[in-house]
Formats: C-alpha cells, sequence, structure tokens
C-alpha cells in the first residue's frame, strides 16, 4: 500500500474547488476546516475494509466500498460500528468553522481482500448553519445515508448541505477489479450513496 499516494494535478483541482468556497465563507466571518490533508494511510484492515487501531478514532479518510451488483457498481458503507465518522477536525481555538472539508477514498476487493485504491479520490464538503466547535483533533461521526444526522461531541450539525467534488479523469478506470469500472460509475455509485444527482451537484458547483 502506497503511504500517501496523490495524483499529480489532484491538489490543483481541489485548490481551484476551494478558490470558489472560501471567498463565499469568508464574506460571511467564516472559515473551513480540513481532514485527512497530508495524513498518509496507516492501521486498515484488509478482512473488513476499514480502519483498525488506534486510527479508528481519527480516520484520515472517508471510506465506502465500491461493490458490483446485478445492475452495476453499488457504494456502500464498510461493515463497522464506526463507519459513521466522516473525518476529524482540528476546531480547538476557532469559533468560526462552518465548512468541513473531507477526503473520500473508494475501497475494493482484489483477490479476496478489501484494499484502498488510492488513485481516485473526491472530495466531500459539508455546509454547517453556525460554526462547530472541538478539540484539536475533533471527531464528526452519525452519517446514516440517506441522512446526515451529523453530530460535534453529542451536539447535532444539522448541515445545510453535503456535496461529492469529482477530481479525477471520469474515465479513468480501477486496475485492480476484474471488470471494467470507470470513475465515472464510481462517482455516480457514490452520489446515489449521498443522495445527490448529478445535475444537481454540478448546479450546487458552480454555486459554491
Amino acid at each position: 500500500m502506497a503511504s500517501d499516494y496523490d495524483p499529480a494535478g489532484l491538489e490543483d483541482v481541489k485548490s481551484k474547488i476551494f478558490q470558489q468556497i472560501d471567498p463565499v465563507l469568508e464574506e460571511q466571518g467564516f472559515e473551513k476546516a480540513r481532514s485527512g490533508s497530508q495524513t498518509p494511510l496507516r492501521e486498515f484492515d484488509n478482512s473488513t475494509g476499514f480502519w483498525e487501531g488506534s486510527i479508528l478514532s481519527k480516520p484520515p479518510r472517508w471510506l465506502f466500498h465500491l461493490v458490483q451488483n446485478s445492475e452495476g457498481w453499488e457504494a456502500r458503507l464498510p461493515d463497522h460500528d464506526r463507519n459513521d465518522r466522516v473525518g476529524y477536525y482540528n476546531l480547538s481555538n476557532r469559533d468560526n468553522v462552518a465548512a468541513l472539508a473531507s477526503r473520500i477514498l473508494p475501497v475494493v476487493k482484489q483477490d479476496g481482500s478489501w484494499v484502498p485504491y488510492e488513485e481516485w479520490e473526491w472530495l466531500g464538503m459539508i455546509f454547517l448553519p453556525e460554526p462547530a466547535r472541538g478539540t484539536s483533533g475533533q471527531d464528526i461521526n452519525g452519517f446514516a445515508p440517506p441522512n446526515f444526522d451529523l453530530e460535534c461531541r453529542g451536539e447535532e450539525l444539522n448541515p445545510i448541505s453535503v456535496h461529492v467534488y469529482a477530481l479525477c479523469d471520469p474515465g479513468s478506470t480501477c486496475s485492480v477489479v476484474p471488470d471494467d469500472l470507470t470513475y465515472e460509475e464510481a462517482t455516480n455509485a457514490l452520489r446515489e450513496l449521498f443522495g445527490v444527482s448529478a445535475a444537481e451537484e454540478e448546479d450546487s458547483s458552480n454555486e459554491e
């Protein structure tokens, strides 16, 4: 497993998205917090397709499983009691964080074992009606699609909206699965899990 694989140009794509989002937040006196921005992958359990050990409380990526069914590819949450955590954030001494950015990573089956597919990634953005407050390593939990009843330190966050931004070439294919799986197919599956259509996501991206 690569320690922290980042496709060429991926950070540039994120930067362009943030260049649209940050000024809107700043105009209202808010800012964003990022989860797992430079955190390498470690303590991953290939049998469950989820984190293990001490990293369970501070997940460096927001994971989802890609599973093939009779109708195509489906995105699912990992079968784990902590699959509701979307990331951890530095909220210490910050009273104006009203947007949470997460690195979303797919997990696929390779020769019977779950493996993170680090060549692909999405940006998840959660917009809040008021700032979230917490610690320097605050986990955000409560994700249960299609609902986003997220919590921070036991308090409901009630997100205004949640968006999934595609970052990679739509036509690129996953090299570790036997049947061709394109990034576009994976994106559609992920957005279906989140309850966001492609058209709505394009519109909301332009608004941000």
